[in-house]
């Protein structure tokens, strides 16, 4: 393969990232083994990791037997960075409680096998650093300590847990913290009241106990009261110049008064009709209630908050 700097440059932000992800993981969780906790003492949001994970590890074994190492690299980045790192390791910094330290270890060493084959010298330092020596019971470390690479690849865990659900309670979460950050507002304030028009039921301690929001209200299956305005009309003047010439300054102070249609792919306006390559149409989203909106993906956030 031909030498790329820029993936040299990929490989060492990895490495700092899982390098510093990992001494978080020990400061959140200082016990190496922590137990199993009941079933019912995980959180949702514990159990959702834990089933992304074992998604992500049937998705990797695949791939690694079938050679497909550039695409097994590239899933288990983005899966460890947004899905471990972004989404749970920030939520987690807020939690102090056996699930969380449990949930942390169990996804933590499972990585740490995920990127042995990839990234061996650092796997290897950080497993001897934090579990080799330490004590295993019920052989916690999948029967190696003298080496990662001679320790079991992991298995499934088998952990049931609404994905969707999940993923759509993370992405709230990650609004209400940008929008406290934007707001200069530290992460523990307390939000007087958040709409969610998503089904995240199951996680609403989650959101709730994380993001410290007094009364949730969630929407699972009602439309968002948000509308979708067009902002303008862009003319593609390549081909409408040629196209109508004198007629292009009708066209502009036509669309500057709004007096035009859009008809499917056609937009007419000043006695032309444009077809779809001719014209693009700019939208935004607008919320009039009260409160701030905000959004991330298909979820939608409203905060209300008087502080």
């Amino acid at each position: 393969f031909p030498f790329k700097e820029k993936d040299l440059r990929a490989g060492e932000k990895l490495i700092r990232k899982l390098w510093n992800a990992s001494k978080l993981v020990e400061s959140l969780a200082p016990e190496p083994f922590p137990a199993e906790p009941d079933d019912g003492d995980l959180r949702e949001l514990d159990r959702w990791l834990l089933a992304e994970l074992d998604s992500e590890i049937d998705r990797l074994t695949d791939l690694l037997e079938n050679r497909e190492f550039s695409k097994a690299r590239d899933g288990l980045r983005s899966f460890f960075w947004n899905t471990f790192c972004d989404d749970y390791l920030e939520i987690a910094k807020q939690r102090d409680d056996d699930a969380a330290a449990y949930t942390l270890r169990t996804a933590h060493r499972r990585f740490l096998k995920l990127f042995a084959p990839l990234l061996a010298h650092v796997t290897e330092e950080l497993w001897h650093d934090m579990y080799a020596d330490a004590v295993e019971p019920n052989d916690a470390a999948g029967g190696a300590t003298d080496s990662i690479h001679l320790s079991d690849w992991p298995e499934p865990l088998g952990v049931d847990a609404d994905r969707d659900a999940g993923a759509a309670a993370t992405a709230v979460v990650g609004v209400i913290r940008k929008y406290k950050s934007e707001n200069q507002l530290p992460l523990n304030a307390e939000l007087d009241a958040v709409e969610v028009y998503a089904d995240v039921r199951g996680f609403e301690a989650d959101i709730t106990g994380v993001m410290h929001v007094a009364d949730l209200t969630v929407h699972p299956d009602a439309d968002a009261p948000v509308e979708t305005v067009i902002t303008g009309i862009d003319l593609d003047y390549a081909t409408v110049g040629p196209k109508y010439g004198d007629q292009v300054g009708d066209i502009e102070a036509a669309l500057a008064q709004d007096d035009y249609e859009i008809d499917g792919d056609e937009l007419h306006v000043a006695g032309v009709t444009l077809l779809a390559d001719e014209f693009s149409i700019e939208k935004t989203r607008q919320y009039r209630g009260d409160g701030e909106l905000l959004e991330a993906d298909d979820v939608v956030v409203i905060v209300n908050n008087d502080a």
